[in-house]
């Protein structure tokens, strides 16, 4: 009985920590069906003290990544337009999960930007 608890303790605690966005969502999705597998919602501060054009052009470079099958900004804005005063911004970033590694490390980079952050999407509206 000892053992079973370590056992199941030992794996407890290696998948509350460490886990990724994607991670995350990916369990998520499947536990509750509530959010998407692979589809992200990016909301992009441009009123942060943290923007600049310099974090912005990084942004733009990391979302035109091969791993992103879909991009979808608000109506009126474009990739690679300056954001430059446009307030919140709620983009939806699908990403290719058949690329694990490489999808997880673009989700943890982008919600590095202080002025980013990116959650899963939820199916619900």
């Amino acid at each position: 009985m000892k053992k079973l608890t370590t056992a199941l303790l030992f794996l407890l605690c290696s998948t509350a920590f460490g886990q990724t966005i994607l991670d995350k969502c990916y369990q998520a999705s499947y536990a509750t069906n509530y959010v998407y597998e692979d589809t992200f919602k990016v909301i992009i501060d441009t009123n942060s003290e943290d923007y600049s054009l310099h974090s912005e052009n990084k942004l733009w470079k990391l979302l035109s990544n091969s791993v992103v099958k879909k991009l979808t900004l608000p109506e009126g804005i474009s990739a690679g337009q300056s954001l430059e005063g446009k307030g919140k911004i709620i983009a939806s970033l699908k990403v290719d999960v058949a690329k694990w590694n490489y999808s997880s490390n673009l989700l943890e980079v982008l919600g590095q930007i202080s002025f980013v952050r990116v959650d899963c999407k939820y199916k619900i509206k």
